[in-house]
């Protein structure tokens, strides 16, 4: 009879504490670190990239910061999969914000100009003008880099099988990929053994739905 595995947290940690810097991020990063919040100040903000990017991550730091500074600051994530009704708010929000000053912080796989033509044209047509921060997926080097330094962090006992078992079929965002490492150091201690491939691959079929 084979042990239930261990539950999957599947909410990724996107605290501040949990994001690591990499190429493709860091100018993004140092812009929205350096936000002020000026009550009178109006400013559109898109994070665009491909998926795994680390948009959801950096808007929840951002508005973590907001909600601690006492800043105006509306953040929407997946601009692009806004219902029309989504749409026509968000519009309105748009607006709201431009009188009275604070930031709208987006997130879109796309810049404004490759939304769908079916998009709020009004509310597309103000999006153009917004500041464009694109960001880029991780390098297979610096995803490497950083589970390692996870993997160090948690004293935790990775064969090198193991892991480029892992940095193939992990997942590429590294919020997720911080929150499964977490979870892998959990199984192993459980355990009591390192990990090897066979314990983990049922995990992560069963958890992650990556295929082999």
């Amino acid at each position: 009879m084979s042990n239930p595995l261990l539950p999957f947290p599947h909410q990724p940690n996107y605290s501040a504490a949990a994001w690591l810097t990499t190429a493709g991020t860091a100018e993004a990063l140092n812009l929205l670190q350096k936000l002020t919040l000026a009550p009178e100040m109006f400013q559109t903000i898109i994070l665009t990239g491909a998926p795994a990017t680390g948009k959801t991550h950096l808007l929840s730091m951002a508005a973590a910061k907001a909600e601690q500074g006492g800043g105006n600051i509306m953040v929407v994530d997946k601009l692009e999969t806004l219902t029309p009704e989504e749409q026509e708010a968000l519009f309105h929000t748009y607006n709201r914000l431009k009188e009275q000053g604070g930031i709208l912080l987006l997130a879109s796989r796309t810049p404004p100009a490759e939304l769908p033509e079916t998009f709020l044209p009004d509310l597309k047509s103000r999006l153009t003008t917004a500041l464009i921060l694109p960001l880029k997926e991780a390098t297979d080097a610096e995803r490497k880099a950083i589970l390692l330094k996870w993997v160090s962090d948690l004293q935790l006992t990775l064969p090198p099988a193991v892991l480029s078992y892992l940095l193939l079929h992990a997942p590429r965002n590294l919020s997720e990929l911080h929150t499964l490492t977490q979870t892998l150091n959990t199984l192993s201690l459980e355990e009591k053994r390192p990990l090897t491939i066979p314990l983990i691959r049922p995990y992560i079929n069963s958890e992650l739905s990556l295929s082999i």
